[in-house]
């Protein structure tokens, strides 16, 4: 099991592609991950804040892969 004090970050992307790359290799190679997903769309994020105007939909989400130390 993988927690906050046994973790080490190993991937930051904001492309989902890359991020499916990461887990597929990680699941075939049967290494245990914990992944994350977060936009910044939410109510405290930076798009209430300042608006949505300009920005690519697609780079609205970043993917965090952690591993085991």
């Amino acid at each position: 099991m993988i927690t906050v004090f046994n973790r080490q970050e190993l991937f930051v992307t904001q492309s989902m592609e890359q991020y499916a790359k990461v887990s597929a290799a990680l699941d075939a190679a049967g290494i245990e991950y914990y992944a994350k997903a977060f936009g910044r769309s939410s109510q405290f994020g930076e798009r209430s804040h300042r608006g949505s105007l300009g920005q690519v939909a697609a780079l609205d989400n970043f993917y965090k892969v952690y591993v085991k130390k």
